[in-house]
């Protein structure tokens, strides 16, 4: 049986699919007190106006508030947070809509970078990405087979990274095609590549660079990327065919 607040969360989520995507979270802390749902709460209002800020920055302190629903003063709350830990920064003001200009919101580039790697079966192509999404290094390079292929990979990472005065890498986003699982970032098995088996792709490379490693399948890795940043965005159902060397389906359910 649940608890109460268990049951009043639930009920919650029912309403509130931003929530309902964490049901299992607070299942597993329901039992911790009421602090923890409070700071969950807190936390969930304050990546709203993070993510907001990440799709539609350059954005206001007014728009801000009315697009999620929190009053002003409780968006300033969290905007000043966010630039304190570098995440956020004001930019240029907006303008005039009859009284003063606004300041407007933007994510802040130089809190750090991203690595994204493709390995493909004839090239491997990696690429360095800020906060922003903006593209600040390109490198690609012939795949190298059998045993040589990670340390080809590596050494196309090491090429775009050197040299560079770039903010802190983030973490390294990896994509292959095969049967992987994320949440160990392992290829498990990969017929494209000689029949590879339990590769740990995210020990060898985030002992390597320093930085976390996520790993997806090559088509999964495509409809994550539609999702955030492409015909995918504002669509919580589709389907995206990799049609390469193979095919490849990548299924995006329920957002």
């Amino acid at each position: 049986m649940f608890s109460e607040k268990a049951k009043k969360f639930l009920t919650i989520c029912k309403y509130l699919p931003i929530l309902g995507q964490h049901k299992r979270f607070f299942l597993k802390t329901c039992g911790a007190g009421t602090n923890t749902l409070k700071e969950y709460l807190t936390q969930q209002k304050k990546y709203s106006v993070l993510n907001l800020v990440r799709r539609s920055g350059p954005i206001s302190l007014s728009h801000l508030s009315a697009a999620i629903g929190l009053d002003r003063k409780g968006v300033r709350h969290f905007l000043d947070e966010l630039k304190n830990e570098g995440l956020i920064r004001q930019k240029k003001l907006g303008p005039s809509t009859g009284g003063r200009r606004p300041q407007l919101f933007e994510l802040d580039p130089h809190f750090g970078i991203a690595v994204g790697v493709d390995i493909g079966l004839t090239h491997t192509r990696t690429v360095a990405l800020d906060i922003k999404g903006e593209l600040v290094g390109r490198e690609i390079r012939e795949t190298k087979p059998g045993q040589g292929l990670m340390d080809g990979v590596m050494e196309t990472m090491e090429h775009l990274l050197a040299g560079r005065k770039a903010p802190p890498l983030l973490g390294i986003g990896m994509a292959m095609a095969g049967l992987s699982d994320p949440d160990r970032a392992l290829m498990i098995f990969s017929p494209k590549f000689g029949n590879l088996r339990n590769l740990p792709l995210g020990k060898i490379v985030g002992e390597r660079f320093g930085a976390p490693v996520y790993l997806q399948g090559n088509a999964g890795a495509m409809a994550l990327g539609e999702q955030a940043f492409g015909m995918g965005r504002g669509t919580d159902d589709f389907v995206c065919v990799n049609m390469a060397t193979g095919i490849g389906l990548g299924i995006v359910i329920n957002g």
